[in-house]
């Protein structure tokens, strides 16, 4: 099944929203990919202030619509919907349109759509403004090439061009050029004019200046404007024509080429950074890149925080973020966040804000919002396009991210949840064996004329059988309460020596084959739970008694570096391999021995060793001991006063303003 994927075109016209909406609605309803695409002629180059507002406002709204915002440019629009439908795998193409011929010919928008976009089914949205659109279009396009008419740019070198073609018709006329030649002469000037002129006024200008030349300096009577040639009225009616027909395509072509350059490097950028985005893994790396390329695109700093449960994170920026780090920026950026709207300056909302505030989003979870210090500038249509594709871009690279994470750990929890079935079906048996150890040397003991050393043994394997009965239970029950949350720690001030003792008497006759030294600083105190201390030291003796060969030698240390106990449990055995280390501490996690009285272990020792450590709010970690293996546990040691303190502290610290970390 492949997913749909729905296009709406963006343009300036004042129904152009509507059509957004629709082509939105349409992508819900199907669950569909949903693009906006924004294509760039020579006519909309130069567009009116109104309408340049008004088209970066439909790309805002079809971006918080979910949309991503892509462009391209061309004078064949239907074509370029073709070419971006084909190359996408576009499904459905929503279009507003009255339906009017074309003036070339009775072939509609709609069906030259249909030849460019064969695969794709086109939508058409009744328009009823598009009347009142071309009106306004009209007049706009009319106001433009009056505003164009006052533009002097280029003027100057259609003078130079004049002034060169009268020298060399003069030189002409010293070497005897006949008058044919003079004129053919200001012909080729008229045609240079038009060829450079940077409008159509500036042509026929041009033209105009060389026929008023040729005909008073060098055409008969001399000196006069009146023509005694009159078939050099066509031959300057000509020139006129061909002047406007060219200046009319060079112009054309300019733009074109102008619009297919600026294309094309806003195409290697986001191409660039799509390969990039891809090839991150970690958030901060991806919005940390993103930030970066933004702020080197336009040239201006640029700041993003990260969405915290609603909140700001830890700013990162590109560039001097003085004047977007302020209270008052952030409180934008705060607004920016909790509305899922752009704000602050070149917007109408807090338009006093020194930056502009995006939201780095996919549909509608929000990552961050990203600020970019504009000051009392506006971004032009292509950076406004550029910078919604970024952060397009980035959005689906931290949701693709976000899905990777969610799928391994349900892969992880289904991992878990299988061993966790499997060892769990075999606790009868494991169970079972013990019991009847139990049972069995209990009633050989009832028997009469048994050697003393027979009633011995059979009541050391009682006790080793039953003590490892109440280990196992132990370990489930103190599990299970420390991941329900449902053990209330009963702090107070523990000699972690004394406990590790403590845990060397609870292990039995097993420390007789494993020789256990214990050498614990007596500053080593901490304001714990004394009896989970104990457990913490029986499970992790125990569980190196268990999986090293006898005679192995075990050793406790511990000291105190700070305001943290530091304790080490080492042994000298065979170690633990690679592919058991990255799910040590995970429940019924065991480790694959040859030792033949090693292998009656349910994988429970470390993992509460891991929640104990947890619970006091300490951490533990794994390293060789070359050979052996050595856990390595940090507690700390300060009392209900100090750590009073510190929770205070942590308040104030949480209210202050966060610190930027630059990128």
């Amino acid at each position: 099944w492949a997913r749909d994927h729905v296009l709406v075109c963006l343009s300036a016209s004042p129904s152009n929203a509507r059509i957004i909406r629709s082509a939105a609605r349409m992508a819900r309803a199907f669950d569909a990919r949903f693009s906006a695409l924004y294509i760039q002629t020579a006519d909309n180059r130069n567009l009116e202030a109104a309408d340049e507002a008004r088209l970066q406002e439909n790309m805002r709204l079809a971006n918080r619509l979910g949309a991503q915002i892509e462009s391209a440019s061309g004078e064949d629009i239907a074509g370029q919907i073709g070419i971006f439908a084909r190359q996408t795998h576009v499904t459905k193409i929503v279009i507003g349109r009255r339906g009017r011929k074309s003036v070339f010919g009775p072939v509609s928008f709609a069906q030259k759509l249909a030849e460019a976009a064969p695969d794709s089914e086109i939508f058409i949205i009744p328009d009823p403004e598009a009347d009142a659109a071309d009106g306004t279009g009209t007049r706009n396009r009319n106001s433009g090439l009056k505003r164009k008419a006052t533009d002097m740019s280029g003027l100057g070198l259609q003078v130079l061009v004049v002034g060169a073609t009268f020298i060399l018709a003069w030189a002409g006329e010293r070497l005897g050029f006949s008058q044919a030649n003079l004129l053919a002469v200001f012909i080729f000037g008229s045609l240079a004019g038009a060829l450079y002129a940077r409008h159509i006024w500036q042509s026929v200008l041009s033209c105009v200046a060389c026929v008023i030349l040729f005909g008073y300096r060098f055409a008969h009577p001399v000196m006069s404007v009146v023509l005694f040639d009159k078939g050099c009225l066509m031959a300057f009616a000509a020139m006129l024509v061909i002047s406007v027909v060219v200046s009319r395509l060079a112009i054309r072509l300019r733009s074109q080429a102008s619009a297919s350059a600026q294309a094309a490097a806003q195409n290697a950028l986001l191409y660039e950074a799509g390969q990039s985005l891809q090839a991150l893994e970690q958030d901060a790396d991806i919005a940390a890149y993103v930030t970066r390329e933004i702020s080197r695109y336009l040239n201006r700093p640029a700041v993003f925080y990260p969405n915290r449960s609603g909140s700001l994170g830890k700013p990162l920026y590109a560039g001097d973020p003085a004047g977007l780090l302020a209270a008052r920026e952030q409180a934008v950026a705060l607004w920016t966040l909790k509305n899922n709207r752009r704000a602050g300056a070149s917007t109408d909302t807090l338009q006093g804000a020194r930056g502009l505030y995006l939201a780095l989003r996919h549909r509608q979870h929000i990552f961050g919002v990203l600020g970019i210090d504009l000051g009392r500038d506006r971004l032009s249509t292509a950076e406004n396009v550029v910078v919604l594709s970024l952060l397009g871009q980035a959005g689906l690279a931290l949701e693709n991210n976000e899905n990777a994470r969610l799928r391994e750990q349900e892969a992880l929890k289904a991992q878990q949840q299988g061993m966790k079935t499997s060892l769990l079906r075999s606790i009868s048996h494991d169970l079972r064996t013990p019991l009847t150890t139990i049972g069995a040397s209990a009633d050989l003991l009832t028997h009469p004329g048994l050697h003393e050393d027979q009633q011995r043994s059979l009541a050391a394997s009682i006790r080793q059988e039953s003590l490892w009965l109440r280990d196992t239970v132990e370990n489930l029950l103190s599990l299970t309460r420390l991941d329900e949350g449902a053990v209330h720690l009963n702090r107070q001030e523990v000699e972690l020596q004394e406990a590790a003792v403590q845990a060397l008497q609870h292990t039995g006759t097993r420390q007789t084959d494993h020789p256990v030294t214990i050498d614990i600083d007596p500053d080593c105190t901490g304001f714990l739970d004394g009896r989970l201390m104990v457990q913490l030291f029986v499970n992790l003796i125990g569980n190196a008694m268990a999986h090293t060969p006898a005679q192995t030698a075990i050793t406790v240390t511990g000291r105190k570096q700070g305001d943290q106990v530091v304790l080490e449990v080492a042994d000298d055995g065979p170690g633990i391999p690679k592919e058991v280390r990255e799910h040590l501490f995970e429940p019924f996690c065991r480790k694959s021995t040859t030792i033949a009285d090693s292998c009656r272990s349910m994988g429970l020792g470390l993992s509460l060793v891991h929640s104990i450590v947890e619970a006091h709010g300490g951490s533990i970690s794994y390293r060789d001991n070359a050979p052996g293996a050595c856990f390595c546990i940090k507690l700390p040691c300060t009392g209900e006063t100090d750590e009073a303190i510190d929770t205070e502290c942590g308040r104030r610290c949480a209210d202050d303003q966060p610190a930027a970390d630059g990128v």
